[in-house]
């Protein structure tokens, strides 16, 4: 069987896609049973975490043949691990529930890939107890997540949830016009004094404007940005809270710069960036995506190149990221939440977040730290269940997210 490894890895692949032949289908299933094909097993489950080598929608027959034979592997490892717990002084029993925990992911991933869901959590410590997975349809959420509230200069409120396309508001000589992909602002050349616009996005909610510029701007839930309706001076100038991606039009005699609550500025001439500064997130967040910026608080500086991101926490204090995986950082624009290597806590007010909830713990949080991700498209409901799923213990109760030790 020295060629067994790389005969698995063969079938496991034609598996997933669909190709193999019943007589091909059997052999695998016999590699996989047989505790020689362990570690070549633990192998491809690694590959299928790191590589994303499982396909969104596994056909139920198939994710349910290959879910049963991993949780007879998960049976098998306990038992064989059982008799090595003296062996490892203190730690024996870690070991196992680590074993045991694997497999069982391993089983979730086919499970919720029929629902074309991608999650996977990896205990941080302690023993899991064996817990059963479900399967449930997935429902798309009703409700619309596209909506703002513009403020006008006077202070006037515009829900656009209820507006209709076309122009909705004249602002100092610059026409406001809501359409398809959000607000768009007239680029009219006066010499007026500039008055202010703030665009909000409640909870639960993301929406997408142009600044007069040109400027292409994106917010999250719960956040705002401030701007002028005309851009005078030397200079273009916003305030953002909460989260915002911004694609800068690019203008090499008005530098843009970014004003946060935090007393930090962020200079760009053309540049595509995000930002994360949610008042009760710890650490505030910006990530270069293309150009150049140049941070600034509290007498420190710092200048991203692409890929980057800078991290300012609540005292002030700036720290560099060399390199950042951008598609998780985006993930939120594209309709996803993303958790790599992300604690529950923060995980939990990015859901509450969404889902206009609020979270509430009733003893000591849980240690967890999860990877993945989770369609923002999905009932507030089926999330938690994924995550009960997962050995969490959450509950909705009205407006509350209830989690439990």
């Amino acid at each position: 069987m020295s060629n067994a490894p790389s005969r698995l890895k063969e079938l496991y692949e034609r598996y997933l896609s669909g190709h193999c032949s019943e007589a091909e289908q059997k052999e695998f299933f016999a590699l996989l049973s047989a505790h020689e094909s362990g570690p070549a097993l633990h192998g491809l489950i690694d590959a299928s975490f790191d590589e994303e080598s499982i396909p969104f929608q596994l056909p139920e027959d198939r994710a349910g043949a290959l879910f049963d034979v991993i949780r007879k592997r998960t049976i098998a490892s306990e038992e064989v691990m059982e008799d090595e717990i003296d062996t490892v002084p203190g730690g024996g029993a870690k070991l196992r529930g680590m074993v045991s925990k694997r497999w069982w992911v391993a089983a979730s991933i086919l499970l919720i890939c029929i629902a074309g869901i991608r999650i996977v959590q990896r205990p941080s410590s302690g023993v899991e107890d064996r817990q059963t997975v479900q399967q449930f349809e997935p429902v798309m959420a009703e409700e619309d997540h596209s909506g703002a509230v513009l403020t006008l200069a006077d202070g006037t409120k515009l829900l656009l949830d209820s507006m209709k396309i076309g122009s909705i508001a004249i602002q100092n000589g610059t026409h406001v016009t809501l359409n398809e992909q959000g607000l768009v602002y007239d680029n009219q050349n006066t010499d007026e004094p500039a008055s202010y616009n703030t665009m909000s996005t409640p909870r639960g909610r993301q929406f997408r404007l142009h600044l007069p510029d040109g400027t292409e701007v994106v917010l999250n839930a719960g956040s705002s940005i401030r701007y002028p309706v005309h851009f005078n001076g030397k200079e273009r100038v916003v305030f953002v809270e909460g989260e915002a991606w911004l694609d800068v039009k690019e203008d090499a005699t008005k530098p843009f710069r970014v004003e946060t609550p935090r007393q930090a500025s962020i200079e760009v001439l053309g540049t595509a960036f995000n930002i994360r500064c949610y008042p009760e997130e710890p650490i505030a967040k910006t990530t270069l995506l293309s150009g150049k910026i140049r941070y600034t608080a509290h007498d420190q500086r710092k200048i991203l190149a692409p890929g980057q991101q800078l991290q300012q926490n609540q005292h002030g204090a700036l720290y560099l990221i060399a390199a950042m995986d951008t598609s998780q950082v985006m993930a939120w624009k594209n309709g996803e939440f993303s958790f790599q290597h992300q604690g529950l806590e923060e995980a939990i007010r990015e859901i509450a977040r969404w889902y206009n909830l609020e979270p509430v713990y009733t003893g000591e949080v849980p240690v967890f730290e999860f990877y993945g991700s989770i369609g923002r498209n999905l009932k507030a409901e089926q999330v938690v269940r994924l995550l009960n799923n997962m050995g969490l213990h959450i509950s909705l109760e009205q407006n509350k997210l209830i989690i439990s030790p």
